[in-house]
């Protein structure tokens, strides 16, 4: 069972809508924090909106614990199903709130069995016994993470994922369609580059998901992933090469077999800073890497395979990966589709 803090993006295995099992009203708990008395101030100005965020940010730590807390007693809140561990995840913004809960709360009260972090968050304490995974991406590493990065240990595993941004095409292209259901304002992707790297976090978080699962039941830890490189942290320098990809990370075949430059770097209005870029490659450049179809297959197939043996995608996730290859038009006279 996984249970995340409020979030603007990562999402559970295929995104598919949670299955409601209700009407069912939670039991009401004591708080298993002591929470300080709040003094009264005065409605509006800036001093109120500060102790309101301050509070309600305290408060949030107390709720997580105890909506943890009501599925370990109470089955009917899973349809009578009893959970046999618990995983806290947060992404983002969410990431860098369970960053505190991790470090000062869950060593007191021990509810969660391991934590996954997507896209943020640290640094973490050491001296816990609570499995951390935390998943990055490039454009984490970008904005300065390098500078605070922990090595692995037999608690912490830290995974970085090549040419990934914050939130990727394929995340944006799900969110997009229910923006359009429900009336709401498009995206604005006026950006510097041509936003949104094509490199699906989907795929690592999935393998995340199952290896955090067999860390905490079997004590089986993660695989141990390289890190993006980087030369300097102050300031940030990654070294690119010609096709403007880095070096280290988890390598998805969107990178290690690539007809685009895909990358955790962008700018302007926006969110455009979290949305990354994707440049395709001139359609002479992708001939002369790929003269005919199978040699595109065959080396999509060779480091989608490596990396499944690696553990960092799940097979359903690597069979998908090579369908799409085979379907793709790489390698062959038909034009590609507008990316």
């Amino acid at each position: 069972m996984t249970l995340a803090p409020n979030t603007h993006c990562g999402a559970p295995r295929s995104m598919m809508k949670p299955n409601i099992i209700g009407p069912i009203m939670p039991p009401i708990l004591k708080p298993l924090v002591t929470m300080p008395k709040v003094r009264p101030i005065a409605p509006g100005g800036a001093a109120a909106r500060t102790s309101m965020s301050r509070d309600g940010m305290i408060m949030s730590y107390d709720i997580f614990s105890q909506a943890g807390r009501a599925i370990r007693s109470h089955p009917e809140l899973l349809g009578g199903l009893r959970s046999r561990i618990l995983i806290a995840v947060g992404a983002s913004q969410s990431a860098s709130r369970l960053t505190p809960y991790y470090n000062s709360i869950q060593p007191l009260l021990r509810i969660y069995d391991g934590f996954l972090l997507h896209v943020g968050g640290g640094p973490f304490r050491t001296d816990m016994s609570t499995k951390l995974l935390r998943i990055n991406t490039e454009r984490e590493i970008v904005a300065g993470q390098a500078a605070i990065r922990q090595p692995d240990s037999n608690i912490f595993r830290s995974w970085e994922i090549a040419g990934a941004s914050h939130v990727d095409y394929w995340y944006m292209t799900y969110r997009q369609g229910l923006v359009a259901r429900d009336g709401l304002a498009p995206f604005n992707y006026q950006c510097d580059k041509q936003p949104l790297s094509h490199v699906n976090n989907r795929y690592v978080l999935n393998a995340g998901y199952d290896q955090l699962v067999d860390w905490v039941l079997r004590n089986r830890p993660p695989s141990v992933a390289q890190p993006i490189v980087v030369t300097s942290v102050s300031p940030t320098v990654i070294p690119r090469d010609t096709n403007g990809l880095v070096s280290g990370g988890i390598r998805l075949a969107t990178v290690e077999v690539p007809t685009a430059t895909n990358d955790g770097v962008n700018g302007s209005t926006g969110f455009c800073n979290l949305y990354g870029s994707h440049t395709p490659f001139p359609d002479s450049k992708v001939q002369q890497l790929y003269p005919n179809h199978q040699r595109y297959v065959n080396a999509v197939s060779e480091v989608t395979q490596k990396n499944f043996r690696d553990r960092f995608i799940v097979s359903e996730d690597a069979a998908e990966i090579i369908d799409a290859a085979e379907d793709s038009t790489i390698g062959t006279n038909v034009p590609r589709p507008v990316p």
